[in-house]
């Protein structure tokens, strides 16, 4: 594929146009049809499964074409027991977002579920076409210290550590990271959040709670979630500050889309923009374009063409193509090198994309080992070589 020119569907591998077109909903008349001639000309089940697997699909292409006599047997049995899987933890998943939900909102701690359970009941009807592998939970940054001491109560440690956090240890978090996670005995995840990004910049002004929308989980109870507005924005930016390296983030932007108009579209996207999270959304709206020939409203095209950076589309599908962990040092440099141009093109500078590599210099066990106050927080840069070569030491 050619980097200087945006890429089109035809450069997209076989697998991942049966695998994008298993994700697309609602499934009509000629998406079934599509999907037949795609399993049709299929030669290679192995590496469809492990396509599946490795953009966590396994539900969307067993729900699609699990049942179609073309697919080898022993391929549809591997996806009907990872949606077993998936289902079993997911109800535990589902019943643990309920109950901490509901226990934070009683004891006076406003929150909101992010992604996983719900924005599958939201966008699918459904608990198991997504395997959901943590629990996201978006509180004010006030809220943090009381949301951490509530979720200890019910057994949820930082995963590091698997101790309560003190005060100072989440004031001094909540000052470098976007969030927490928690584990508890049952290995079951939460992600604590008190921002959804970790750049400053994008989302920025967002009022979450009080956009907020409520999703009914089963016959479970319900969660309070992101506005269709702002979960749009929001899912843009994850997506694209995780370099779409996963089909399923793009498969759930689609799903947010369908059915919308061009003018519906427009005004979400100027809502994302007004939250610096525009070229984001741009991005997801240009590769949803690329996976499922759906056009961009003709005003967000002539703002994507602005854009002046030839991997802006690329590089994406680039990662989704790439094993999710580089194979080598090199690999890794070559790596960063473009995501940093295409995440200048996000941020809409090169300093900030430097900003946002810089801040991986501070380490949360060397947070959790030592909570300075905020005018010694320019020490965990010089102290980071001393904490890591402590820990190699103990462990």
């Amino acid at each position: 594929m050619d980097s200087t020119s945006p890429p089109t569907y035809a450069d997209l591998p076989a697998d991942l146009q049966l695998l994008a077109a298993c994700c697309d909903t609602p499934v009509s008349s000629e998406g079934k049809a599509k999907l037949e001639r795609l399993v049709a000309g299929v030669s290679n089940w192995r590496l469809i499964n492990q396509s599946a697997a490795r953009q966590q699909v396994q539900g969307f292409i067993h729900d699609r074409i699990g049942a179609m006599e073309a697919v080898p047997s022993g391929i549809r049995q591997n996806w009907l027991n990872e949606v077993r899987r998936a289902a079993q933890l997911n109800l535990r998943q589902a019943q643990a977002t309920v109950n901490l939900h509901q226990k934070l909102g009683a004891s006076g701690v406003p929150n909101l579920i992010l992604k996983g359970i719900p924005l599958s009941a939201q966008l699918y009807q459904s608990l198991t076409i997504k395997r959901s592998g943590d629990i996201d939970i978006l509180v004010a940054p006030e809220h943090a210290w009381k949301a951490a001491r509530l979720l200890g109560e019910s057994g949820y440690f930082p995963i590091e550590t698997r101790r309560p956090l003190s005060e100072k240890q989440t004031a001094s978090i909540v000052r470098h990271f976007k969030e927490i996670t928690l584990i508890n005995d049952a290995n079951i995840i939460v992600d604590l959040h008190w921002r959804m990004i970790e750049n400053r910049g994008i989302l920025a002004g967002i009022d979450a709670f009080a956009n907020a929308g409520r999703v009914e989980i089963g016959n479970l109870g319900h969660t309070s979630v992101l506005g269709d507005g702002d979960a749009f924005a929001y899912l843009c930016a994850h997506g694209a500050l995780s370099d779409w390296s996963r089909l399923k983030w793009l498969a759930d932007v689609n799903a947010l889309l369908e059915g919308r108009s061009d003018s519906e579209i427009e005004a979400l996207y100027a809502h994302a923009r007004s939250m610096g999270a525009g070229p984001c959304a741009l991005q997801a709206l240009g590769l949803r374009e690329l996976f499922w020939e759906k056009p961009l409203p003709s005003s967000c095209r002539q703002e994507l063409e602005t854009i002046d950076e030839p991997d802006f589309l690329g590089y994406p599908l680039e990662r989704m193509l790439q094993p999710y962990r580089p194979a080598s040092s090199r690999e890794t440099v070559r790596r960063i090198t473009r995501q940093t141009k295409v995440r200048s093109a996000l941020y809409g500078s090169n300093f900030n994309a430097f900003t946002e590599k810089s801040s991986h210099l501070r380490a949360l066990p060397d947070i959790l080992a030592l909570p300075l106050p905020a005018w010694l927080d320019w020490l965990y840069v010089p102290l980071r070589p001393i904490f890591w070569l402590m820990r190699k030491v103990r462990s």
